[in-house]
């Protein structure tokens, strides 16, 4: 066959065979390179690439024609041909589907829908495990703060006792040595000095001497009270313990035995709700306990109302025990205390 340099150009007129190629070689590239053919096997179709490859082929064969005929290996042209289709498939944008290929991965959507699932499951998990350890947290941070409440009054209550030989706060009695407060005793006639038991604090939270500020008898886990102690709207009302009955006939001293309740979270008997047993915790802690100071200055967190002596509820009073009262009841015994608003 003639040398490749003795051609006018790197390509033949139509129909003749390509210098430096076999007789079927030739007529595979001419049948590539013709117009309107495509692949081998199937007519391109517009827009399939076609004017692109044959740009290819014409700058591969320009580089070539500068060759003797023995540099051109036989296989050059399918080789080519081949190089040139898989640059084309994968030059194709995601999510096309090549003519007579397999459909291509869209892999950045996918990532994206991955790492969206991926997101939205660790959000879930955070719920689910995250929401009940904040509850938990915040709880014990109020029950923390409400026996740090407890602390503070048993430092008022030591100092109101040193001055006083040992006493608990209290005030004059009233006439009916009625210990309810007016709101609780209906139609039932008062006395003109008439006052809960809870007045007999009056002397930490006022007078010259101060011991204690009205906030710290506000339980940090009694909203509704809290909110009123933050408006400054304080009263007994707005108070969350239980004192002491202080009309009792046994009198009981500060720094005792450590036996004694003094004061606690809030009685539930007199709380307005539907109590049915006197074993029920104070609601200021959602009913699963109180916290409790003794007449030592001990605060301890408890899950049973019985912690008076023998082991004594101090709800209530009586055997059974009495759920419902006038405000006259009287504890029979030094061991049988309770602590009322």
């Amino acid at each position: 066959m003639p040398n490749s340099s003795q051609q006018q150009g790197p390509f033949p007129e139509e129909g003749s065979p390509v210098d430096g190629l076999s007789e079927t070689e030739a007529t595979f590239v001419d049948l590539l390179l013709s117009e309107g053919a495509g692949s081998a096997g199937h007519t391109a179709a517009p827009g399939d690439g076609q004017d692109e490859a044959l740009r290819r082929i014409r700058a591969v064969f320009e580089v070539l024609a500068q060759f003797p005929t023995s540099a051109a290996p036989s296989d050059l042209a399918a080789r080519v041909m081949a190089r040139i289709r898989r640059e084309k498939v994968q030059s194709l944008p995601i999510g096309v589907l090549p003519r007579g290929g397999k459909r291509r991965f869209r892999r950045s959507w996918d990532v994206r829908k991955i790492n969206l699932l991926a997101m939205v499951a660790a959000l879930i998990i955070i719920f689910i495990i995250g929401i009940p350890l904040l509850i938990q947290a915040r709880t014990q941070a109020l029950r923390t703060a409400c026996a740090d409440n407890l602390v503070q009054l048993a430092g008022a209550f030591g100092q109101y006792a040193a001055a006083n030989a040992n006493q608990l706060p209290q005030i004059a009695p009233p006439h009916d040595r009625n210990w309810l407060p007016r709101r609780l005793t209906g139609s039932l006639a008062r006395s003109s000095d008439a006052h809960c038991n809870l007045a007999n604090l009056t002397p930490l939270v006022l007078g010259h001497a101060r011991y204690i500020s009205w906030n710290r008898l506000v339980c940090p886990a009694c909203p509704i009270r809290t909110f009123a102690a933050r408006r400054r709207r304080l009263s007994w009302r707005t108070v969350s313990y239980s004192y002491l009955d202080q009309l009792s006939p046994y009198h009981y001293q500060w720094n005792g035995s450590g036996n004694i309740v003094v004061l606690a979270d809030s009685n539930p008997l007199f709380s307005g709700r539907n109590v049915t047993s006197a074993q029920f915790n104070s609601f200021n802690h959602g009913g699963v306990g109180q916290n409790i100071l003794y007449n030592n200055g001990c605060v301890r967190w408890a899950t049973t109302p019985n912690v008076g002596p023998n082991q004594h509820n101090i709800w209530a009073i009586g055997n059974p025990p009495r759920l419902h009262y006038t405000g006259r009841e009287e504890p029979t015994s030094p061991n049988e205390i309770i602590l009322v608003p």
